[in-house]
């Protein structure tokens, strides 16, 4: 049997704002969205299959044509470049996945436009990739931090336990976010093709550490994720090892992560995790001066590993179950960049039930950044 999907071609509105509610900058790095603007979407559902959506894409990229049911007929202006189209491979489809993921949505997004605001700061046209540069600001000092060497991910040899890293000794600074005080899924990665299935089925608000390259890849995903009431944080720009990076690398990570945010959903994040759960003082120093407030867990699923199978969903489920027989809090780490690992997630908030709570919530603080 054919497995199809369903296609959402989604259609963005400019933001703009009111003439009577133009917004001032906080500062260089801190410029919020209109507060009216209009975030609607036109969805249209097409019973295509992933491979025909991309060959669709690419004909159109050539010249208009015509998709759509036969009885409401959608007009594409745009051309490939414009979209984010998912593949099968990462909404699920094919590559020995069961039958049962048909009906699986696939988001074909236009990507995330580069405002003109982003433009003035940074005198670029559209977003980077994966190295994205370092701009500077008037209130970022890369002198003020401390000197400790760089060093590549796993290695501990010369970290010293006065350097505060978490991924060597567990350090936890007294500004840091570790657990809660009651059990909380948290997901990182994202948003994927995938997370749309998981805000369809979750029975709670949580949050999503998000890296920017795929913010702006998904941009209508953040905004139903933020609609949603979940809480928007930051796993920087391309998920890189911060304490690899030279101080000015991870500022780039950091900014452009924050703008990525911003640019979409209208917010500044205030919580952050740094990928692999890498941090030293020396990286702390830089994101405490973006506002930042790290992030960790105290119970990891290490959901990853079901991809290569490597571990099982059952044995998930059966650690969570002991933890919640073992203490009431915790921060679980889960990802939502995968289908298995969005499926993981949904039957673990299906254990879990519904008292969970955002990062925010847990420590009693604010959601994001004024």
């Amino acid at each position: 049997m054919k497995l199809y999907a369903t296609a959402l071609l989604v259609f963005s509105t400019v933001a703009t704002a009111k003439s009577n509610d133009e917004t001032k900058p906080i500062n260089p790095l801190l410029l919020s969205s209109p507060r009216n603007i209009d975030h609607s979407a036109k969805y249209i559902n097409l019973p295509i299959s992933p491979g025909k959506l991309r060959e669709n894409l690419q004909n159109h990229a050539s010249g208009p044509q015509t998709y759509g049911t036969g009885s409401k007929p959608s007009h594409l202006d745009r051309t490939l470049a414009d979209y984010t189209v998912p593949s099968r491979q990462e909404i699920g489809i094919g590559g020995g996945i069961s039958g049962n993921n048909q009906g699986v949505k696939i988001y074909a997004q236009f990507k995330q436009p580069f405002p003109d605001w982003l433009q003035s700061i940074t005198g670029l046209t559209k977003w980077p990739d994966e190295n994205a540069p370092y701009i500077p600001l008037d209130d970022i000092d890369l002198s003020v931090v401390p000197k400790i060497p760089k060093r590549s991910l796993g290695d501990c040899s010369n970290v010293e336990r006065s350097h505060c890293s978490f991924e060597c000794y567990r350090c936890v600074a007294p500004d840091d976010i570790i657990t809660c005080p009651v059990m909380s899924q948290t997901f990182d990665d994202g948003p994927s093709p995938s997370t749309p299935k998981l805000l369809d089925q979750l029975p709670i608000k949580t949050t999503f550490f998000t890296q920017g390259i795929n913010v702006v890849r998904f941009p209508e995903t953040v905004r139903l994720q933020h609609q949603e009431g979940h809480l928007l944080a930051s796993h920087t720009w391309s998920h890189a090892n911060l304490p690899g990076l030279s101080n000015e690398d991870i500022a780039a990570q950091i900014q452009w992560s924050i703008w990525a945010i911003n640019a979409t959903a209208g917010v500044v994040p205030r919580y952050f995790r740094p990928p692999y759960g890498a941090i030293d003082d020396r990286v702390r120093t830089i994101t405490r001066q973006f506002g930042l407030v790290a992030v960790f867990w105290d119970k990891d699923t290490f959901d990853w590993r079901v991809n290569d199978r490597s571990k099982t969903e059952n044995e998930v489920y059966q650690e969570v179950r002991q933890w919640q027989a073992e203490t009431p809090g915790a921060l679980i780490l889960e990802h939502d960049s995968t289908i298995k690992t969005v499926n993981v997630g949904i039957e673990v908030s299906r254990l879990i039930h519904s008292k969970q709570m955002t990062v925010a919530d847990c420590v009693n603080g604010p959601w994001y950044n004024d």
